[in-house]
């Protein structure tokens, strides 16, 4: 009997300390977010790029289309009249990078010839193929394409994707106007689903190993490190590489000493985390059914949420348009365009 009256006070003084204790204050969406415009589109879209005029976007058995950043007027791009007056179409695309430093385009086409075309965009009223990336192109998983920073000869573009287990890095000659071909192939031991790279290395997302990280001279593999999920994308800024690791969400590594990276931070996202990108101490990633996740990143090793948004139902792509503006890749409502208020 003593007891069971113990038992009671102690569950009234209880009940008593719990409804004087404050609450702990919950996250509130900061709402810096704000729709700009919302642009409709055929087909889903797998990726995304863009210079200061048009946003391009590969919409898988959509083809292409490409959106004008000042009337956000889309353009649905099924075939393209090349130089020799031949028709080139395309059915499904995959992957698509600009380099607007000298007016090149890739896109990825999976139909048929599986490859990358290249298109000339120096006159916006008329794109002329004139060139592809052949051999070696086959289910392209993920592919960077960028101007080569104070070129020493006529090499101006390098070209990083990878299929199956296999890294490849080529070079485009502007002067000829061509692709020079694959320089360099890396095996790696397992497919990569996401790359990037820097001046001194590859990296490579490679699913449940993690991130791979090569030597860009010697080829060889410099550091590795396995987290929680599977590595999907990846983005390295000011020796950081973020990743966008599926149901593992985001991770940050530390990857100033190649040799041994340092996870500094993850977040966990609801869904699963498939792209990723960074700037100006900002990081979006999409999740998925989770939606678009905003970070404050000025301290990788404590990013801070800055707003989940939901609105865009099941989100494929994210990606920073400028300093001040996010654009969302939706398979359910199509190319949403936002602009930051922070």
């Amino acid at each position: 009997m003593r007891t069971r009256v113990m038992i009671t006070v102690m569950l009234l003084l209880l009940i008593i300390l719990l409804s004087c204790a404050k609450r702990s204050t919950a996250w509130k969406d900061q709402e810096v977010l704000t729709l700009l415009r919302q642009v409709p589109v055929t087909g889903n879209p797998s990726d995304m790029d863009m210079d200061n005029k048009y946003l391009y976007v590969t919409l898988d058995q959509g083809a292409w289309a490409r959106i004008n950043l000042n009337t956000y007027t889309p353009e649905w791009i099924q075939s393209l009249t090349a130089e020799d007056n031949s028709v080139v179409s395309f059915l499904e695309t995959r992957r698509i990078g600009v380099v607007p430093e000298h007016n090149e385009l890739f896109v990825n086409e999976i139909a048929g010839t599986d490859d990358v075309k290249i298109i000339r965009i120096t006159d916006t009223d008329s794109l002329i193929p004139h060139g592809a990336i052949t051999g070696a192109t086959q289910n392209i998983r993920d592919m960077k394409v960028q101007a080569i920073p104070n070129p020493s000869n006529q090499f101006t573009i390098e070209v990083l994707y990878t299929i199956s287990d296999v890294l490849n890095w080529g070079v485009y000659d502007g002067e000829a106007g061509m692709w020079f071909g694959i320089v360099k192939s890396i095996t790696t031991p397992v497919t990569g689903l996401g790359v990037d790279m820097d001046a001194q290395h590859f990296y490579v997302a490679a699913q449940q190993r993690g991130i791979l990280i090569y030597n860009r001279e010697s080829s060889a593999l410099v550091g590795q490190l396995a987290f929680v999920g599977e590595a999907q994308k990846v983005r390295v800024v000011n020796g950081y590489a973020y990743v966008a690791a599926r149901q593992g969400g985001l991770h940050i590594i530390d990857v100033r000493n190649p040799a041994a990276p340092i996870l500094v931070s993850s977040f966990d996202t609801d869904g699963y985390a498939t792209s990723i990108d960074v700037r100006n101490n900002m990081a979006v990633v999409s999740s998925g059914s989770g939606g678009v996740y905003l970070f404050d990143v000025s301290n990788p090793s404590t990013p801070e949420l800055i707003q989940n948004l939901t609105a865009n139902g099941y989100t494929n792509l994210a990606k920073f348009m400028g300093n001040d503006k996010l654009v969302v890749g939706s398979r359910d409502q199509g190319i949403n365009f936002y602009r930051i208020d922070r």
